[in-house]
């Protein structure tokens, strides 16, 4: 990803529900940044021990974490 930090940059939030619409029950948070019109995808984690590296919030994100870093999976 590169990003020309001089340059204004919109973040885009995504809030992705398990019905694909407004109302549904939220499933995953997923975050893009738009610059010069390009979309650049958010990176990976870069955390070792992960079962595998994210690049949003979901599940199955927040008990890999919570477990690596020992913490209660009470989300």
């Amino acid at each position: 990803m590169t990003i020309d930090t001089t340059k204004k940059v919109q973040v885009v939030t995504q809030f992705i529900t398990t019905d694909g619409t407004a109302n549904g029950d939220l499933k995953e948070i997923r975050r893009v940044f738009v610059q010069d019109g390009k979309v650049h995808e958010h990176p990976k984690t870069a955390q070792p021990g992960l079962k595998e590296q994210y690049d949003s919030i979901h599940d199955d994100m927040c008990s890999d974490m919570k477990t690596l870093f020992g913490d209660t999976n009470d989300y």
